[in-house]
């Protein structure tokens, strides 16, 4: 048990970090409903009209025709874009350039105006819907839909994608690039809604390729917040070879593949997810000759120009539910194994294939702390190297087939309110769980999936959720 404790110890001012980087990410959303009007000092506000005419000064009254025309307008000093209401079809992308940006104290923020419904549809022809490529770019409230991607920031810094709607594209929903590995900085993605993406994989094909509802490439510094992303032909997200990402407080489901995705990132954190697959075999991918859903978090090292290779990661407190596997690490592309790695408190229910498999690799200092793993009565529970070298287990509830990896030896029931469903207050513990103080504490953990503090009864409930919160 010490070699835990001092493991967690050694590691927290690593840790520290994340915690840093979430609390600007609530900093950030809190500020975000006001940022128009607090981080905008120019007087530079142009409208957007369905019925403008690009030759207007581009007022209320007289409106330019297109986006582009009034990105045009804007200095590198910030301004306002309004669209009014309506469906605005276009062939190729808005593109903002760094010289038509916005600056830290004004941001050049593009929104509808008073909240009206406006659509953005590329035709099926359009790259994407907005490219940003930009600093200090807003982009907030569209629907965006028929566009070979929806919104993108390429070799973008300090933008914010909010509260926008994508869906029935043929790749990427949210896809954030770079030229070069970090070329991208300081993203939020929050409060989204994607879906119908990568229709160029509706056919599943075996040797297929696609993208993501949310990609983070290339990125240092990312909040991947409060999103909702389903029924894509894609990952739900991905994390690659990008350092410093949150993505917390999401919903994923019925994506392709993956739900969740982590490939060569390092210091970035899945945390507080809601994971599962509620069977629709639209979205299944054909694996060994079968249909099967996807797999809930995966981590791996795929081949890529440059490299960035798993380490110091975190997956905590997320629940995961009925799909292939609940989580992964796949020792193919250029392999390495997983190091520096932490799994806390996570509910893994029910999948078709095992709840955990780990392929043999050169595996270091990766805990798996305070977890439950419900599987019963179909697969075996895990897949585990033979030499566990570099892989600790410690204080994990399992429920149905088990390893012998794990010391604590706790097999019970862990007495979910309504285990089956795809809601995760049906997850909570009921009184009288065997999970119930039966956690080793962690400093990592200071709450649980719902937000409740850690511990509340005396000792770490194991598990998402801690038993006798309010929330």
């Amino acid at each position: 048990m010490v070699f835990f404790f001092d493991l967690l110890l050694a590691n927290q001012m690593k840790r520290d970090r994340f915690k840093v980087i979430l609390s600007l990410a609530i900093l950030a959303m809190c500020l975000f409903g006001i940022s128009a009007k607090a981080l905008n000092k120019t007087s530079l506000v142009y409208y957007v009209a369905t019925n403008g005419n690009d030759n207007y000064p581009g007022t209320n009254n007289q409106p330019l025709k297109t986006i582009q025309q009034a990105v045009n307008k804007i200095t590198h000093n910030g301004g306002i874009i309004y669209l009014r209401s309506g469906t605005y079809q276009f062939d190729e992308a808005t593109w903002i350039p760094v010289e038509h940006s916005g600056t830290v104290n004004s941001h050049l923020v593009i929104r509808p105006y008073q909240n009206e419904l406006v659509i953005l549809d590329g035709n099926f022809k359009a790259d994407s819907c907005i490219s940003v490529g930009g600093e200090y770019v807003d982009v907030i409230g569209f629907e965006c839909r028929h566009a070979k991607n929806g919104i993108v920031g390429w070799g973008a810094t300090h933008l914010q994608v909010f509260n926008n709607t994508i869906h029935d594209v043929n790749a990427t929903g949210i896809g954030i690039y770079a030229p070069k590995i970090f070329g991208t900085k300081d993203i939020l993605v929050n409060h989204n809604t994607v879906y119908h993406t990568n229709l160029n994989n509706q056919s599943r094909r075996r040797d297929g390729s696609w993208g993501a509802g949310i990609a983070i490439t290339r990125t240092e510094l990312a909040t991947v917040t409060n999103n909702r992303v389903y029924e894509n032909y894609g990952e739900g997200i991905t994390s690659t070879l990008s350092h410093n990402v949150v993505a917390a407080n999401n919903v994923f489901y019925d994506n392709y593949s993956v739900e969740m995705y982590m490939d060569n990132t390092t210091n970035t954190v899945f945390e507080n997810n809601l994971i599962y697959n509620t069977g629709n075999q639209n979205y299944f991918r054909l694996i060994n000759d079968r249909f099967s859903p996807a797999t809930g978090i995966q981590m791996a090292n795929e081949i890529y120009e440059a490299a960035n290779p798993l380490n110091n990661n975190i997956i905590r407190n997320n629940i995961v539910i009925n799909g292939l596997v609940g989580l992964t690490y796949g020792n193919y592309g250029s392999g390495g194994g997983i190091k520096n790695t932490q799994i806390l408190n996570n509910t893994f229910y029910q999948n078709s294939g095992r709840l955990l498999s780990i392929a043999i690799a050169n595996h270091e200092n990766t805990v798996f702390i305070n977890n439950i793993f419900y599987q019963t009565p179909s697969s075996p529970i895990s897949s585990l190297p033979p030499n566990l070298t570099g892989l600790n287990f410690q204080h994990n509830l399992w429920y149905g087939d088990h390893t012998s990896a794990d010391a604590s030896l706790n097999f019970s029931d862990p007495k979910f309110i309504n285990p089956g469903s795809f809601f995760a207050k049906d997850y909570k513990l009921q009184k009288g769980s065997p999970a119930i103080n039966a956690g080793v504490s962690l400093r990592e953990v200071s709450k649980d999936y719902f937000g409740n503090r850690r511990p509340i009864n005396g000792g770490y409930d194991i598990g998402a959720h801690e038993f006798g919160g309010t929330k």
